[in-house]
């Protein structure tokens, strides 16, 4: 696998209307993360928009920086496992998943801000629960269960 960037937090509804100059969420707060998006409208909608908007940045490379896209499968099971062979990126020890997610036991059935709950190894935030993960399968086959 070649190296690659993700974002440590999930798109927040701020981020996705300043590209898209929407909210399709139905539990309304900018600091949440977005959902009630299809993986159509992050791939033809908020992908290309966002590219545009970075085309004119450069990296330290100088080589443009608006080559965002969706992790493969493989990609995302490794930023989520963190380098762990266990169930989950703290260990196997379920009852710990609350320290970590949001899902049906502590969730209130609604979202929550991003990055509240303790992050994984690699820093990366809210990779269980909150809301479902898209990846660049092809559609119908690429949604990855996140609490």
């Amino acid at each position: 696998m070649k190296g690659f960037y993700i974002g440590i937090y999930e798109i927040t509804q701020a981020q996705w209307s300043a590209v898209t100059s929407g909210n399709p969420s139905q539990y309304s707060a900018s600091d949440h993360p977005v959902e009630k998006v299809s993986w159509k409208e992050i791939t033809e909608v908020f992908l290309p928009k966002l590219n545009q908007l970075l085309s004119d940045e450069r990296d330290a490379k100088g080589m443009p920086a608006g080559r965002c896209r969706l992790p493969s499968e493989e990609e995302w099971e490794f930023a989520c496992r963190a380098g762990t062979q266990t169930d989950f990126c703290f260990g196997d020890d379920e009852g710990a998943l609350k320290e970590y997610a949001w899902y049906q036991d502590n969730s209130g059935n609604s979202t929550h801000p991003v990055g509240l709950l303790r992050p994984n190894h690699y820093g990366l935030y809210d990779i269980y629960g909150n809301v479902w993960e898209w990846t660049a399968s092809t559609e119908g086959s690429n949604r990855i269960c996140r609490g």
